[in-house]
């Protein structure tokens, strides 16, 4: 089984987008770090991340999806000519360049 655990934003105004998802009704579950590498989850399935230099662009910095069965998914990934990223052994780039987190249930 496979389903969406979390998607990551980068953001360059931290304080304002953590602002706006209250705002919208989100909880806050928890912050990590201090500016400018700060991050935050919310319950409801979204993560900020602070982009920590003026070069950065605010976007999706990942999609993270649970599975039970992440060795089959990374093979089927490999298949579909998505690239691994050596250094995360659970992670790998579609080709349009968007990176996929596995996170095992």
């Amino acid at each position: 089984m496979i389903q969406l655990h979390h998607v990551a934003i980068a953001v360059n105004d931290f304080d304002k987008y953590v602002d706006l998802f209250v705002h919208l009704g989100l909880n806050i579950q928890r912050i990590t770090g201090e500016a400018p590498n700060r991050q935050l989850w919310f319950d409801e399935g979204i993560q900020l991340k602070e982009s920590c230099n003026d070069i950065s662009t605010d976007g999706i910095d990942h999609i993270a999806l649970g599975t039970d069965n992440r060795t089959d998914i990374l093979k089927a990934a490999i298949r579909s000519n998505c690239s691994l990223i050596k250094e995360k052994d659970n992670w790998f780039r579609l080709p349009n360049g968007i990176c996929i987190e596995l996170m095992e249930d």
